[in-house]
């Protein structure tokens, strides 16, 4: 009889870690977590860098700098971690930065997202604007923003539905527009005198 139930229970123990190691096997085989899946597409990823594009002319287009990027080569596209480019030229140089970017490669197209801000470097006539969505055809230095946005020069605050900015014609078009406009004093117009 006592042998009975040591084999019993040996056999109930033994069952028991069998069971217990092919249920964990599992669990390590198929995560129940997304930010553990590895994504099976990516064929390259790179830190720091610094990428330059050039115009049709050999002169310097832009700059990408961004800390992290990994590429998807089914789709021949690449996520982008804090990006932040520089656009050269005349008539004003700009700046744009986000949070994340995602880059359609053959298109030149990039959808920036999570605290987007675009800056016009100028002298004269300087204009930050922020939004959450931006579309970016590097290429063409064409700005498409489909979402709410605030700007910001030091004469004018406007807020609107939708905008499109051809960056190097400083040409800009805006939809659902309120602004305020508030005239430089006259005073500060004629300091020189």
């Amino acid at each position: 009889m006592k042998l009975r139930l040591l084999l019993l229970t040996l056999v109930l123990v033994g069952s028991a870690l069998v069971v217990g190691w092919l249920f964990d096997e599992q669990s390590v085989l198929s995560p129940t977590r997304d930010d553990f899946k590895i994504p099976d597409n990516i064929d390259y990823y790179l830190s720091r860098v610094d990428y330059r594009a050039m115009n049709e002319q050999g002169k310097l287009n832009y700059r990408l700098q961004t800390p992290y990027l990994e590429h998807y080569i089914r789709e021949d596209t690449s996520q982008i971690e804090q990006p932040r480019f520089h656009f050269l030229g005349e008539p004003s140089q700009w700046k744009i930065r986000s949070g994340k970017a995602s880059l359609q490669h053959r298109a030149e197209r990039f959808e920036l997202t999570q605290k987007v801000e675009l800056q016009r470097e100028s002298t004269i006539d300087p204009l930050r604007l922020n939004t959450s969505l931006m579309i970016l055809l590097a290429r063409d230095k064409i700005v498409d923003i489909p979402q709410p946005l605030t700007l910001k020069t030091p004469t004018l605050q406007l807020q609107a539905k939708s905008a499109q900015i051809h960056m190097s014609q400083d040409l800009y078009q805006f939809s659902g527009v309120r602004a305020t406009y508030q005239p430089v004093a006259r005073d500060t117009l004629h300091e020189d005198s």
